[in-house]
């Protein structure tokens, strides 16, 4: 993660570009860890408002224990419906 420069959240991990599948984006990141705490998914919206980005949504991620996880982060653009699902990677040993 990186020092959020623009609207100091905190630290952002950029997720990168999403698979299309019609009107469905998905992005997926692997083995990110992460730990014990409260954290966010947020999309922004670039509208024409005086060249001003505006928060459009976000999905809250609270961690529970350290680790390597999962992230899929979906994005209906026709209904507007999000989903977030956050999956602990299991132990290979």
């Amino acid at each position: 993660a990186v020092s959020d420069e623009i609207w100091w959240w905190g630290n952002r991990y950029p997720i990168g570009t999403p698979t299309k599948n019609g009107h469905v984006y998905t992005w997926v990141v692997e083995n990110v860890y992460m730990t014990q705490g409260e954290g966010m998914i947020r999309t922004l919206r670039f509208e024409n408002q005086g060249g001003i980005e505006r928060f459009s949504s976000a999905e809250h991620i609270y961690i529970y224990n350290d680790g390597y996880y999962n992230i899929t982060f979906t994005i209906n653009a026709e209904t507007e419906q999000m989903q977030l699902n956050v999956e602990p990677v299991a132990a290979t040993y």
